[in-house]
C-alpha cells in the first residue's frame, strides 16, 4: 500500500531524529545506515528513498535542516528594527541564548563541532558551512559599518575584524559551555559577555547601548 505525504514525512522525521541520535552517539564515521535503520525503526531501503546519496546527504540535510532556527532568529531580529548596534547585540545574545533553549540545536552544533570528523565524502557539507561562515562575517562587517556611520562604533574598528572577533568570542564560549555544561548557563552568560565585547565597540563618550 503506497503511504501518503503525510505518512511519508513522518518517516522521514523519524529517519532525521534517529540519524541525530545515532551520529550524536558514534560519530560520522562509525555510524551507519543500519544503525540509523534500526534506530528508526525503518528498512534501509527507506533510508534511501528520502536520502538518495545515503548517508552524506542524510547528515547534511540534518545539519541544515535543524540549523534553520538560527538563520530565523537573525532574520527577526533584523526585522524588528533597531540601531545597528542594538541589533549586533541582540543577534549575538539571541543565538547564544538558542543554544540552551533548543536541544536539537545545541544537538546538532555538538555534532558538528565536536563529534564529525573530516572526511572526503563530507566535502561539500565543509564547504557549505565555510560559505555561511563567510556570509556570518560579512552579515557582521556590514552591521559594524552601519554602526560607524551612526556614530555608533569607533571609526577607527575595521569592520572585518570586528566580525571575525564577535563570532570567535561567540564560538569560544559556545565551545567551553558544550564541553562542560556544569561551568555556566550560557543563557545567563550570553548578555553579560556580549555588552563586555561591545565595550570594545563603542566610542568613550558615548553610553551603552539598551537593548
Amino acid at each position: 500500500m503506497r503511504k501518503t505525504k503525510e505518512e511519508a514525512e513522518a518517516t522521514r522525521e523519524k529517519i532525521l531524529n534517529a540519524g541525530l541520535k545515532v551520529f550524536s552517539k558514534k560519530g560520522y564515521v562509525s555510524t551507519t545506515l543500519d544503525d540509523i535503520a534500526r534506530e528508526a525503526g525503518v528498512t534501509r531501503g527507506a533510508v534511501y528513498w528520502h536520502f538518495k546519496n545515503g548517508k552524506p546527504e542524510l547528515f547534511e540535510v540534518l545539519i541544515n535542516e535543524r540549523s534553520r532556527g538560527a538563520q530565523e532568529i537573525a532574520t527577526a531580529v533584523v526585522a524588528e528594527g533597531g540601531t545597528p548596534l542594538q541589533t549586533l547585540e541582540r543577534i549575538l545574545i539571541r543565538l547564544m541564548e538558542y543554544l540552551e533553549e533548543d536541544d536539537d540545536f545545541r544537538a546538532v552544533q555538538e555534532l558538528t563541532i565536536l563529534r564529525t570528523e573530516v572526511v572526503p565524502e563530507l566535502e561539500d557539507s565543509m564547504k557549505e558551512k565555510f560559505r555561511l561562515q563567510r556570509a556570518s562575517i560579512d552579515s557582521f562587517a556590514d552591521l559594524i559599518r552601519l554602526g560607524q556611520q551612526a556614530g555608533e562604533i569607533r571609526p577607527d574598528i575595521d569592520p572585518e575584524i570586528g566580525a571575525i572577533t564577535a563570532i570567535g568570542l561567540m564560538n569560544g564560549v559556545i565551545v567551553m559551555w558544550m564541553m562542560d555544561h556544569s561551568l555556566f548557563s550560557i543563557k545567563a552568560y550570553a548578555r553579560p559577555v556580549v555588552q563586555a565585547y561591545l565595550k570594545g565597540l563603542v566610542p568613550a563618550d558615548r553610553k551603552k547601548s539598551k537593548v
